[in-house]
């Protein structure tokens, strides 16, 4: 059994929706690191961007990371959605691999460019630079993750299903 589930990929993937879902159903704690580093800093991810930079972000990042693990959020039970950028940094990749099981949301270019190409997130551009920065990191999300699932036409409630499973292990998920 899975004590700490973490959602990689990429933006529009899913991690906060399935996340949520999946905490939900599994009667866990359930934490975005977006949202914390945003209640954190009062102000907005795409305004951290603009006033301070996508350097100053990563640092806030890697700190907001580090200390929902030593404040123990992490603790047994625990659904964590990590931001699409996270696992660029090798220390973030150790840290959340020391504390639970990795589940890639893996988002095929073109959903993930549809749900994110009017938002304010920092990084969409346009649609060249958006898919330059997938390819930079879909290998990053493969290469760690502990299991892929793939998003395709199902339902955050069928994602969160399979992370439930995952998290319980085929003894209790079948129980």
């Amino acid at each position: 059994m899975a004590s700490v589930v973490i959602l990689s990929g990429f933006m529009g993937s899913g991690k906060t929706s399935v996340g949520l879902a999946a905490a939900q159903r599994l009667g866990w704690a359930f934490v975005d690191l977006d949202a914390e580093i945003e209640r954190q800093e009062r102000i907005s991810i795409p305004d951290i961007f603009s006033a301070r930079g996508e350097a100053y972000f990563r640092k806030v990042e890697s700190e907001s990371l580090q200390a929902v693990v030593r404040a123990g959020h992490l603790s047994p039970g625990m659904v964590l959605a990590l931001g699409g950028g996270t696992l660029t940094d090798p220390a973030a990749v150790q840290l959340v691999k020391s504390v639970g099981y990795l589940v890639y949301l893996e988002v095929d270019i073109g959903v993930a460019w549809e749900r994110v190409a009017a938002s304010s997130r920092p990084l969409v551009g346009d649609k060249q630079d958006f898919e330059e920065l997938f390819e930079q990191r879909v290998r990053v999300y493969e290469n760690t993750a502990d299991l892929i699932l793939p998003v395709r036409e199902n339902t955050v409630e069928e994602l969160a299903e399979d992370v439930a499973a995952f998290a319980l292990g085929p003894k209790e998920a079948d129980a």
